[in-house]
């Protein structure tokens, strides 16, 4: 997994490439927790590059929807391959957070 982060103020714009799995979720955790701040009013996981998340990226991304929603902040999942957004789908994700596709 690799994250390229852009700011682009009042955004903030991550591009994530690879997988978020059992062993790349704690540091994704850690790259998200870190470089959240109330300054930005919306988070973009750019998912192009991303071409599975586990169960332990899925808690990553709760975790961080529910500090983002405290935050007055919106987390944008944009791009997002068919087979990612089943799983957000198919886990019931799909309400916590904003879409936008190609």
């Amino acid at each position: 997994m690799n994250i390229e982060k852009t700011e682009n103020n009042p955004q903030l714009i991550f591009e994530i490439t690879g997988k978020i799995d059992s062993l790349t979720a704690p540091e994704f955790e850690k790259y998200l927790t870190e470089n959240i701040s109330s300054f930005q009013k919306q988070i973009i996981l750019d998912c192009t590059h991303l071409d599975y998340i586990s169960s332990a990226g899925l808690r990553v991304l709760l975790i961080n929807a529910k500090k983002a929603n405290e935050e007055n902040m919106k987390i944008l999942l944009k791009n997002m391959n068919e087979t990612v957004k089943e799983i957000i789908d198919i886990t019931g994700f799909t309400p916590l957070f904003s879409f936008e596709n190609k």
